[in-house]
């Protein structure tokens, strides 16, 4: 019956060795190479799989510190007078691990052990013994299958086992979250470092659309500027050409004259004007020199190219007219220039 439950438990355990694994329990224990301290005892339950030993050799109490290419062996004697040896592992200036066989505690009593430390130059160099004490089981491995011991024994590995499978499958689970949460981040980060190049190249671009559009402005204005002084340069060529085109002169007298114009004669008045009445208009101009009041009127044929001018008192005025044809209507054009006031 002990090897039927013996391979129920190993079947079980093999189970649970497919979840995480269990941490060994460390023994550590000090040995001083001149045999100064008392023998180390440690108590292991027989069949112990999870067992190590960490052993500090010391001289007289101070650090033991291991040549180069030291090797070191476990070295057992079990109740019954069997042997177990092993390779141990030299970690650090002065201390031995071992993982303990189960074949060192499959025996119940004492198992009397030791290391053995063997130089590249041949020398060997043992330990102090000390002692495992390896204990029965607490659990009654004849008990069968049938009673409520073994029945609570199943069912309580049966229950560890699916703690283990589920913390197993939560784990799995979680560790898919935390991959697919960090590429969604990564994705994230390459997302926002893709925005902040567009944004920083359609900032340069409205930067540079924004800096030529008011070049162009600049240009625009200019150009409006310059053709506004090359028009009032040619409106002052046309009246200096109109002065000059009217090459007879004729002097009106009085205050209040009343004009038949005809083609191509400049008309000066020689007094002051208070009203002025033209009748008739040809291709010609009219010079006079307002009064105190003045009141000017022109034919209903004649349009000013700007606004009718407002007489002053005492002012100097040219008023030129000229035939015109827009839109198939015929009329005279007229434009002023005001000479400034006179004493």
């Amino acid at each position: 019956m002990r090897c039927e439950y013996n391979c129920y438990v190993r079947e079980h355990g093999a189970a649970a060795r497919k979840g995480r694994k269990m941490n060994p329990s460390v023994f550590r224990i000090k040995l001083d190479l001149h045999g100064r301290m008392p023998g180390a005892v440690l108590r292991i339950s027989e069949g112990d799989t999870a067992r190590r030993l960490v052993c500090e050799l010391c001289e007289d109490g101070r650090a033991y510190v291991f040549s180069d290419e030291t090797y070191v062996i476990f070295e057992a004697i079990k109740p019954d007078g069997s042997t177990v040896a092993g390779d141990a592992v030299v970690i650090g200036a002065s201390r031995i691990e071992y993982g303990i066989p189960s074949a060192a505690v499959s025996t119940r009593g004492t198992v009397s052990c030791c290391f053995k430390l063997y130089g590249a130059d041949g020398l060997i160099l043992t330990t102090p013994t000390f002692n495992i004490i390896v204990t029965e089981e607490v659990y009654d491995t004849d008990y069968p299958e049938g009673t409520d011991s073994f029945k609570a024994l199943d069912g309580l590995i049966t229950h560890t086992l699916d703690v283990i499978e589920k913390a197993s499958t939560s784990a799995s689970a979680a560790d898919a979250s935390a991959s697919a949460a960090e590429a969604s981040a990564a994705a994230a980060q390459d997302s926002a470092s893709e925005a902040a190049a567009s944004a920083a190249t359609a900032a340069s671009n409205a930067a540079g659309a924004t800096a030529a559009a008011q070049g162009y402005a600049d240009a625009a204005a200019s150009s409006a500027q310059n053709a506004a002084s090359k028009l009032n340069a040619c409106n002052t060529a046309v009246t200096e050409a109109k002065k000059y085109a009217m090459g007879q002169v004729q002097t009106i007298s009085g205050a209040t004259p009343a004009l038949f114009c005809a083609e191509g004669i400049r008309y000066v008045c020689s007094d002051r004007v208070t009203t002025l009445t033209v009748y008739s208009l040809s291709d010609c101009s009219i010079e006079f020199v307002t009064g105190s009041t003045v009141s000017v009127t022109l034919p209903s044929g004649c349009r000013f190219a700007t606004a009718e001018p407002i007489y002053k008192p005492g002012y100097a005025y040219v008023l030129y007219f000229e035939p015109f044809t827009a839109a198939g209507q015929s009329f005279y054009k007229a434009s002023f220039e005001c000479l400034g006031a006179i004493a």
